[in-house]
């Protein structure tokens, strides 16, 4: 699909950004929109993470601006706390621990989100989820760590077909091999960087995480592992004290 309006749901993360980006390069005409989930954006969650703050607000508006597409947003508070919170809370009243994601994906994003959107002219939403979409089915992400499709199964047909998921086909990052005992925090024998740099000082050579310029530590270290210092210090016995009771001078 190629030339679709398509409405981006930006909740102010860098994968509802990368969404939106992917498909202005897929040659879409975006528009983003960001969700007010909360009456009072504090009384959900507190700081610069999660969907319902002010900064959200603001990460989103400025993604938008460094994409350069138009940005708006959208009143739901009302909805998500009928359709979502008061859910959550009766449901976990009685007993049962659901998903306020998988609620929130059905009844406000491409339920609430998608009917507004196709109203407006609207072709398709995009989301920044991890799935794909073949043949109207939808299947996991190419990525398995990451695979989000679990929360969109309860998707219609209909839904689905107005839907976009740029980031499903992302490659599973790739690691970059260590070198054998290159372990991170440890030395090139798999121990501790302190105690080589013990053993440094201790048979006379320079300490490598020593700061430039600075004196060497020229006092003689008896190296001793820890176990063996603890138990001496369980083992010595305390001082005598004097006979006539004063103390020693």
């Amino acid at each position: 699909m190629s030339g679709l309006r398509v409405l981006a749901a930006m909740s102010g993360g860098v994968d509802s950004a990368t969404a939106a980006a992917r498909a202005v390069d897929a040659g879409h005409e975006v528009t983003g929109v960001h969700l007010a989930l909360s009456r009072n954006p504090s009384s959900y969650r507190t700081g610069a993470r999660g969907c319902c703050t002010l900064e959200d607000a603001r990460d989103a508006r400025r993604a938008a601006d460094v994409i350069g597409i138009p940005f708006y947003v959208w009143d739901m508070a009302e909805r998500f706390h009928r359709d979502v919170v008061e859910d959550f809370v009766a449901e976990y009243a009685a007993g049962r621990t659901p998903n306020p994601c998988l609620r929130c994906n059905e009844k406000i994003k491409f339920a609430a989100v998608l009917d507004k959107a196709l109203a407006l002219g609207f072709d398709a939403v995009c989301t920044g989820h991890y799935a794909r979409i073949r043949d109207g089915i939808l299947h996991r992400a190419a990525d398995p760590g990451k695979d989000q499709s679990y929360v969109l199964a309860v998707l219609t047909s209909e839904q689905l077909s107005h839907s976009m998921f740029p980031l499903g086909d992302t490659p599973r990052r790739r690691s970059v091999p260590r070198r054998p005992g290159a372990a991170r925090g440890r030395g090139q024998a798999g121990q501790p960087r302190r105690l080589l740099h013990r053993r440094r000082r201790h048979q006379g050579l320079p300490d490598p995480a020593a700061r430039p310029g600075a004196r060497p530590d020229r006092r003689p270290v008896r190296y001793r592992p820890r176990r063996a210092r603890r138990r001496l210090r369980l083992h010595r016995r305390p001082a005598p004290r004097p006979a006539h009771g004063h103390p020693r001078r």
